[in-house]
């Protein structure tokens, strides 16, 4: 919120005493951000054919012990593209959400916890079977992401993949049938 200017925040409707999410929320309120506070099913349209289905967390799961898991997901669609955004769910969620068996499949994916090794699962790429992929991540950051077991399952998939780290502000356009990716240290 400090770099950026912030129009609107779609944050998870599942409640926590976690801390740092505490304090995100006060700082949202005290820069009086818009907030919407989302869940499963539940679709937003953004105009000119732009729409996010918001596809988790599923409310009726309950109380989510890994906030990670309670991570808001949505599918970005304009016309004939779909961009998957992650969020920071894990394994546990990824499984839970191709158990639904719905259509997960997108062009673009947005990869889930920064790269790390507890999400982007093998089953998850196959179920998305993005052709590009966005890994936001800080350089030199303490967690070592993205693993290198996240990004070799994404060379494995063909997926050419744009990382925050290394090409700095990635922007996305699309026409609604193709997509184009700038990126600016």
């Amino acid at each position: 919120m400090k770099r950026y200017k912030v129009k609107r925040v779609l944050v998870s409707d599942i409640d926590s005493p976690n801390a740092t999410y505490t304090k995100f929320l006060e700082e949202l309120t005290t820069r009086n951000i818009p907030t919407t506070f989302v869940h499963e099913p539940m679709r937003i349209r953004m105009g000119q054919g732009l729409t996010l289905d918001i596809i988790y967390p599923d409310r009726t799961l309950g109380t989510y012990k890994n906030m990670n898991n309670s991570s808001v997901v949505g599918l970005l669609r304009f016309k004939d593209t779909r961009v998957m955004l992650e969020g920071d769910l894990e394994a546990q969620g990824e499984k839970y959400l191709i158990a639904q068996q719905r259509d997960l499949k997108a062009d673009v994916l947005k990869v889930g916890h920064h790269g790390s090794k507890t999400s982007t699962t093998e089953a998850w790429l196959n179920a998305v079977n993005p052709h590009y992929a966005i890994i936001s991540v800080g350089a030199h950051n303490g967690y070592g992401h993205p693993h290198p077991s996240v990004i070799e399952r994404l060379k494995q998939h063909g997926v050419i993949t744009y990382r925050t780290d290394r090409n700095g502000d990635v922007t996305m356009t699309s026409d609604g049938t193709s997509i184009a990716f700038t990126t600016q240290k």
